[in-house]
């Protein structure tokens, strides 16, 4: 038997299968080439990479969050402390003007624009309103209508009325021929008790008669009166001017339903405390200051000093030179020399001329010094 048909044992099989497999492995490993297995190593290095630049991202994000939130704080801080100085400014220059005020004496008052004059249309209690033409603020002219009353009432009680002077009439009427009959009985009476019946009945109707004849009288002026103010249902503007108020009510405090300012003249009301108000006299030259429009000024002169009525509590102007809230108030008024770009409600201050203010609180000194003799002249007279 030769060498080739040599019989194997398994162990030296199984060995020689390992063995061809491992050699199989080894060549396939070696004919694949070296970019299919790079791939893989590249997906293991980016995705190991990734996390750390994801990180990096947040913290870019953050940095720039972060940034962005402080230049919004340091604008809003610019803003406060510019308003803030701008507000102080103003604060300073509003104390600057006050301060300048009281260095005066107190001859700077509050005053306000007001129309020269004012017409008050009243309502009749007894009447009911049918239409308003107008509302508040609305320009009208003299003669325009303002609000009409329910003339349906008004015709009824006139009708009514008539009818009721007709019947005193008839009633007169009736008194007239009774008082004749009696009288032509009276002349045809025989006996003297008669005739004294007779006289008194004339008398009684005669009586009633006067009566009657008042009653008609009374009647015809109350149709007269209805009749009238039928005739005077739609009430229109007495002046030309800007509808101030139209009250809902039958009537304010003062009787007034709609009140008219006048247009084109003004003047100013000004507010004067106690303390003052004694110092303030009529024919007194003024100065008035407009607040909004710096150097902007008028001339006038004190026209009225009311301290017969105190002014009410509300303050409507900017500066009261007054010394205690407690104290009562009056208004004085400041006709104008002109009233060019002056504002209706326009609150101003008025300047009381320093001069007519010494003349009158402060008597002048030369007068003094004139009636005082002096040294020489009481040595003379020695």
């Amino acid at each position: 038997m030769s060498e080739n048909n040599k019989a194997t044992t398994p162990g030296e099989e199984t060995k020689a299968a390992l063995e061809a497999a491992q050699e199989t492995a080894a060549e396939e490993v070696k004919e694949t080439p070296a970019e299919a297995v790079q791939p893989q190593e590249t997906k293991i290095d980016e995705s190991a990479k990734a996390i750390p630049k994801e990180k990096k991202s947040k913290k870019k994000l953050m940095i720039i969050l972060c940034a962005a939130a402080a230049v919004v704080i340091a604008v809003v801080l610019i803003l406060v402390f510019t308003l803030g100085a701008q507000n102080a400014g103003d604060t300073g220059e509003d104390d600057e003007i006050i301060h300048s005020i009281s260095d005066n004496i107190g001859n700077f008052y509050s005053g306000v624009v007001e129309p020269q004059q004012t017409a008050d249309i009243d309502k009749d209690a007894d009447r009911s309103i049918d239409q308003v033409y107008v509302k508040v603020g609305d320009t009208v002219k003299q003669g325009d209508k303002l609000f009409s009353y329910n003339t349906g009432e008004l015709e009824s009680k006139i009708a009514t009325a008539k009818i009721e002077l007709e019947g005193i009439q008839n009633d007169i009427t009736e008194n007239n021929n009774k008082i004749s009959l009696y009288q032509r009985q009276r002349s045809q009476a025989e006996t003297e008790a008669e005739k004294l019946q007779f006289t008194a009945n004339i008398q009684d109707e005669e009586n009633t008669k006067s009566q009657n004849e008042l009653q008609l009288k009374l009647k015809q002026s109350e149709i007269d009166t209805m009749q009238k103010s039928l005739e005077n249902s739609v009430v229109t503007a007495p002046i030309s001017g800007i509808i101030k108020q139209i009250n809902s009510g039958s009537s304010d405090a003062s009787g007034a339903y709609m009140t008219i300012l006048m247009n084109g003249a003004f003047r100013i009301k000004g507010t004067v405390d106690e303390n003052n108000v004694r110092s303030l006299t009529t024919d007194t030259d003024v100065i008035v200051h407009s607040r909004n429009v710096e150097g902007k000024q008028w001339s006038g002169t004190i026209t009225k000093v009311d301290t017969e009525k105190p002014a009410d509590n509300q303050n409507n102007n900017y500066f009261d030179n007054q010394n205690s809230d407690s104290s009562a108030k009056y208004y004085f008024y400041v006709t104008l020399d002109s009233t060019e770009d002056m504002l209706l409600g326009e609150h101003v201050y008025i300047e009381i001329l320093q001069n007519d203010i010494a003349d009158d609180v402060y008597p002048d000194d030369t007068d003094e010094e004139a009636a005082a003799p002096t040294d020489d002249a009481a040595g003379d007279a020695a």
